[in-house]
């Protein structure tokens, strides 16, 4: 083959692979669906996030459910005093059912407050397990002697003394007037009766 011609067909071909080059045309997209036509490839930021094989499509969000019912809701109609009544049985429950050894040093004390609230807790059975299933787990902390203290007095029978709020004020009043530190301890319950104690322990009968 000439050598001439050859040289010539090779001019004729690199010349068209440029023209064919030059001639290519890059799709790019653009913001709203928008494309741009250019001769140079397309910048990195413009081009779509590469599909993943295989991935999950978008799932819809999940429609927040309806919150359930309060487990509490049910006692919202008690009387204070036997909301007291289930919540402190509740959490007796718990510790002697948790805090090894509370059963067997409080059975006297179980026995009395069940005699003492038999009323509330027959009628209100039902609710009572729901709230024993709810309650905190008994632990040393909430199942110590001066919690089985405060209870204590108010597993006694009804003193007609107490049989009401006026009442109950009166006998107060008057036993601290009379240093009768039995008396004041009497009308006092929970809590309260642990500070006031150690109150009329400091003081004199002045």
């Amino acid at each position: 083959m000439d050598v001439r011609w050859c040289a010539a067909l090779a001019l004729v071909l690199a010349a068209g692979a440029t023209n064919a080059a030059r001639a290519e045309t890059f799709r790019c997209p653009l913001a709203d669906r928008v494309a741009s036509y250019q001769q140079t490839p397309c910048a990195v930021s413009d081009l779509p996030p590469p599909s993943r094989a295989g991935a999950d499509p978008e799932r819809p969000k999940a429609v927040p459910t309806a919150a359930t019912p309060d487990d509490d809701a049910p006692f919202s109609a008690l009387t204070p005093r036997r909301r007291e009544v289930l919540d402190l049985t509740a959490r007796f429950e718990r510790c002697r059912s948790d805090e090894p050894g509370f059963a067997e040093r409080t059975a006297d004390l179980y026995l009395a407050w069940r005699k003492r609230h038999r009323e509330t807790l027959n009628e209100y059975n039902h609710l009572l397990a729901t709230k024993v299933r709810v309650a905190a787990r008994g632990s040393p902390a909430s199942c110590n002697e001066d919690w089985i203290h405060e209870l204590e007095p108010l597993t006694r029978a009804t003193d007609p003394r107490f049989s009401s709020v006026e009442k109950t004020w009166q006998v107060f009043v008057d036993a601290l007037k009379a240093a009768d530190r039995a008396a004041v301890m009497a009308a006092v319950s929970g809590p309260i009766a642990r500070s006031m104690g150690e109150r009329l322990d400091k003081l004199a009968d002045a």
